[in-house]
């Protein structure tokens, strides 16, 4: 997988396809593998980017105080789309990446050609019983106990068990340290609730109506904050509606691109769930953590 320096940071990323890009950019805890269900169906028409976040994969892991505050990771991911050459580009970030999303739209419009914010919100809005329980786990538990707590807290309970085992799996890979300050210095803070509403690229929020960590209402209020803004719902899924149900969350996200680059104006839209044999139908041995 290629490489892109960036200062003292390596920044690792999978790039597939052509045309159009699309910037995919994960939540806490994964990496850029998170979006297998996403990347062969959106490389058919894009080239599309997958990026590890600073301290995830393969990227890079600085300790530094500060090295994880939101507007490094959008530093790096601004560096990373002109040193590439791909804008304007469709932004796509869940969770963490919903609120790298949101800074990078307010600091640098000009490189957007779309803006999809999913299970996310504009001001930090995990629970407090779901923050105190991850706390805990982080101080006395092993990662892997903490992975099953995260997957456990993230997943719609009727999740296939291959898709809840393979989560569990990347979280618990991650290192202890770097992953708790992540998760104080990128969401202890963070609130642009009165920023979003200089966002002008064509925008989706998507949320999912199960969803416990981030809960649905948080980004209800965000796509009400942003002019113009599409607010989409997923039935039937948690936080992770990529893996939970990938053929209705690709649904969603690439009619929305395709309206953003066919300038068709945005409609307010609600997916309906099918618990069958979309759930995670694309989880592949052969691309599980190792």
């Amino acid at each position: 997988m290629p490489v892109v320096e960036i200062g003292r940071v390596a920044i690792n990323f999978e790039d597939t396809g052509s045309g159009p890009a699309i910037l995919l950019v994960h939540g806490l805890g994964c990496r850029g593998e998170v979006w297998i269900n996403q990347l062969p169906l959106f490389a058919e028409h894009h080239r599309v980017i997958a990026v590890d976040l600073r301290g995830f994969g393969r990227s890079s892991k600085p300790t530094e105080p500060g090295s994880y505050e939101l507007d490094r990771f959008v530093d790096d991911l601004i560096a990373l789309v002109e040193k590439l050459d791909i804008a304007p580009i469709h932004y796509v970030g869940t969770s963490l990446g919903g609120y790298i999303g949101q800074v990078f739209a307010i600091r640098r419009p000009d490189l957007l050609r779309s803006l999809v914010l999913c299970h996310t919100a504009s001001v930090s809005s995990i629970p407090a019983r779901v923050r105190a329980a991850r706390l805990r786990a982080l101080n006395k538990k092993s990662m892997v106990h903490y992975g099953h707590l995260v997957a456990s807290q993230a997943l719609a309970v009727h999740v296939r068990p291959a898709v809840h085992e393979w989560l569990c799996e990347m979280v618990a890979d991650n290192d202890r340290e770097v992953y708790t300050q992540v998760f104080n210095e990128g969401l202890g803070h963070f609130d642009v609730r009165k920023l979003v509403g200089a966002i002008r690229v064509p925008t989706m929020v998507l949320v999912g109506e199960l969803d416990r960590v981030i809960p649905a209402a948080g980004g209800r209020k965000t796509a009400a904050l942003i002019p113009g803004a599409r607010l989409s719902a997923i039935a039937g899924v948690g936080h992770i509606s990529y893996l939970e149900q990938p053929q209705e969350f690709n649904r969603a996200v690439l009619g929305f691109i395709d309206e953003a680059e066919r300038g068709t104006p945005a409609r307010p839209g609600r997916v309906k769930s099918d618990r069958g044999a979309a759930n995670g139908a694309r989880l592949a041995a052969s691309r599980r953590p190792a």
